[in-house]
C-alpha cells in the first residue's frame, strides 16, 4: 500500500509454515521450519529426508520454488571425533544434493553441539497472492489425494524392532524379517523423494483446476493433518503407483497385528498376574495348613532330652 503498512495480518496455518503480506507489491512472504532427528541408519538418506521434509511445507501450499534454504545441524556431543568426521559430511551432502534437486541451494544456516543428533533447515519464498493455496479451505466431499503411501514410520519402527527381541515377537507372526526391509527400504526412499512435482499434476493441479486445500501429513500422520488443519485435499496425484501400495498394505497389516498383540498381550498380563497371585495364596494356605497337621517325628523327644543333657550327663548314662 501507499502507506508502507501491511494490508492484511500474517495469517497462522496451524502447519510449521507461515504467510506474511509483505508490505509493498501486493506479494507475500511464506516461510517454513523443521527438523528430524535420525530416522534411517544411512546419513546421507537422512540428510535427504530432512531436506525433503522442509521443502514438502511449501510443496503442500502449491509453492514449487524456493528462494532461500537454510541448514540447521546439531551434532551430538555423544559421537567421537571420528563418528563426526564420518556423518556429518554424508549429512551435509544429502541435505544439499536434495536441495539442489529441488531447484534451490543451501545459503547458510547454524551448526551446535547438542546431546541428540538433530538435522533440519528452514525454507522461505515470495510468492504472489495465486502461487500458493492454503490448508484450511477443504469442505467435506473435497477427495483426498496422497502424493506418497502411509506408513512410513510404521516401517521404520519395525524395522529398529529387528535388533529388540522382546519388541520383534510381537510381530514376527504376521511379518518376515524380508518384508520388513523391503518395507524401510520402500520408505526411505520414498521420504528422500521430493513432492516437487506433485502440485501441478492432474486435474487436481494448482491453477484452478479444482484444489481446494493442501497439507503435509509430517510427523503426526494424516489425522493430524486431515483433523487439525482440515484437510480434505491435497491437490497432487500420487508419484509412485504401483509397488508402495503392497508395501502399504504390508505396513497396515503389521499395524493392526501390531496393535492386537499389544492389546492381548496386554490382557493376557493381567490374566497371569490374577492367576499367579491366587495359586500363591492357595499354595501359602495349604502349606500352613499342613505344618499344623504334621505330626512329631518318632522319637524326637528322647532325642531332644537327650541334646538337652550335659555332656557329662550323656556319657554316664551310657
Amino acid at each position: 500500500s501507499s502507506t508502507g503498512a501491511r494490508s492484511t495480518p500474517p495469517r497462522s496455518i496451524g502447519l510449521d509454515s507461515c504467510v506474511i503480506p509483505l508490505r509493498h507489491g501486493g506479494l507475500s512472504l511464506v516461510q517454513t521450519t523443521d527438523f528430524f532427528y535420525p530416522l534411517v541408519e544411512d546419513p546421507y538418506m537422512m540428510g535427504r529426508i530432512a531436506c525433503a521434509n522442509v521443502l514438502s511445507d511449501l510443496y503442500a501450499m502449491g509453492i514449487t520454488e524456493c528462494d532461500n534454504l537454510l541448514m540447521l545441524l546439531s551434532v551430538s556431543q555423544a559421537m567421537s571425533p571420528e563418528e563426526r568426521d564420518a556423518v556429518v559430511p554424508l549429512l551435509v551432502r544429502g541435505f544439499r544434493d536434495a536441495a539442489e534437486e529441488g531447484g534451490t541451494s543451501v545459503t547458510g544456516g547454524h551448526t551446535l553441539l547438542n546431546p541428540w543428533l538433530i538435522v533440519g533447515g528452514a525454507a522461505t519464498v515470495v510468492c504472489r497472492p495465486g502461487d500458493f493455496i492454503m490448508p484450511d479451505s477443504a469442505v467435506p466431499g473435497d477427495v483426498l489425494v496422497l502424493t506418497k503411501p502411509l506408513g512410513t514410520q510404521v516401517a521404520v519402527t519395525a524395522h529398529q524392532w529387528l535388533d529388540n527381541p522382546e519388541r520383534w515377537n510381537k510381530i514376527k507372526l504376521v511379518v518376515t524379517r524380508e518384508e520388513v526391509e523391503a518395507a524401510y527400504q520402500e520408505a526411505m526412499l520414498s521420504m528422500a523423494t521430493l513432492n516437487r512435482t506433485a502440485p501441478p499434476c492432474g486435474p487436481w493441479g494448482h491453477g484452478g483446476h479444482g484444489d481446494t486445500a493442501g497439507g503435509d501429513t509430517g510427523g503426526g500422520g494424516v489425522t493430524w493433518g486431515a483433523g487439525d488443519n482440515r484437510h480434505r485435499a491435497l491437490a497432487a496425484a500420487p508419484q509412485r503407483p504401483g509397488d508402495t501400495r503392497e508395501v502399504t498394505r504390508e505396513v497396515t497389516r503389521v499395524t493392526r497385528e501390531v496393535t492386537r498383540v499389544t492389546w492381548v498381550t496386554r490382557e493376557v498380563t493381567r490374566e497371569v498376574t490374577r492367576v499367579t497371585r491366587e495359586v500363591t495364596r492357595e499354595v501359602t494356605r495349604v502349606t500352613v495348613t499342613l505344618t499344623r497337621r504334621r505330626p512329631a517325628p518318632a522319637g524326637a523327644g528322647s532325642a531332644a532330652a537327650a541334646r538337652s543333657r550335659s555332656p557329662a550327663a550323656a556319657r554316664a548314662a551310657r
